[in-house]
């Protein structure tokens, strides 16, 4: 059963200027996996901003205040066949936990300056 939606969209000039991957901004807002996988990719800007807005959608399906999220418990990562996955880490994952959630399931789009990300958690039954 759904628990939750999300959805973000954010243009790539909204981050384009803060993406150097020593910039404090990506060192506490990516994962060492998603660097890692920004650094491999064609264009990194992209790819991180892909990321950011992902990250917006699950802490929006979740129906948490944004203050309290520190985004480096949101990990997206590439499966092996090119879709977008969500991992929860510390205090996200025992609140996730504690609401049932079993899944979070999420898709991307990209079209010229725009990234549009959607997040659906789910659970096992109605709550």
């Amino acid at each position: 059963m759904i628990a939750g939606i999300g959805v973000d969209i954010i243009t790539m000039r909204r981050l384009d200027q803060s993406l150097a991957f020593e910039d404090p901004f990506v060192c506490r807002t990516f994962t060492e996996g998603e660097l890692a996988e920004a650094r491999r990719s064609r264009d990194p800007a992209r790819f991180l901003t892909s990321r950011f807005a992902c990250k917006e959608a699950v802490f929006k399906c979740l129906k948490i205040n944004g203050n309290s999220v520190r985004l480096k418990e949101i990990d997206i990562r590439t499966s092996e066949i090119g879709y977008p996955t969500v991992a929860l880490r510390g205090n996200l994952k025992k609140y996730a936990e504690e609401r049932g959630i079993v899944s979070i399931e999420v898709s991307l789009s990209h079209e010229d300056e725009y990234v549009v990300a959607f997040a659906a958690a789910q659970t096992d039954s109605p709550k």
